[in-house]
């Protein structure tokens, strides 16, 4: 054999051997900022979508805790949105009753007028996007 095909065979067994090690290497890619003549663009690379930070909604107590001799007691329905945007609130009780609906910014709260048996429903969906939407559900015991 002469030194051309021994040389040949080598490159082959080398790039054998990169292929081999590169399905076992992990995958890493670069930040912004990583190296030189990296940009700062935080667009996220195509095929990604940004998703808006869920909606976080609850009560001020929940179960409500009801006394023997109560049958009605007001909490708070409370809700913070990240970002701040506009929210839609509709409060149904377990018939579907819509009992509150309402617009507010991202941040808010409400009295919440509850009675003994019955169980509440607080969704929080941002203003024209009905995919974004939080839900408590507020029961009561004694």
């Amino acid at each position: 054999m002469d030194a051309a095909h021994i040389r040949i065979k080598l490159v082959r067994a080398a790039a054998a051997t990169a292929a081999l090690l590169s399905l076992s290497a992990p995958i890493v890619h670069a930040g912004p900022g990583d190296g030189a003549g990296s940009s700062d663009n935080t667009d996220p690379p195509p095929g990604q979508v940004l998703v808006e930070p869920a909606i976080d909604a609850y009560a001020s107590e929940n179960p409500v805790v009801f006394l023997p001799h109560q049958n009605y007691r007001t909490i708070q329905a409370l809700w913070t949105s990240q970002p701040v945007s506009e929210v839609v609130v509709k409060v149904q009780d377990n018939s579907g009753e819509i009992v509150w609906q309402g617009l507010d910014h991202g941040v808010g709260k409400f009295n919440l007028g509850i009675t003994y048996g019955h169980i509440y429903h607080v969704w929080v969906c941002r203003w024209q996007d009905d995919d974004s939407c939080s839900a408590v559900v507020i029961t009561t015991v004694r």
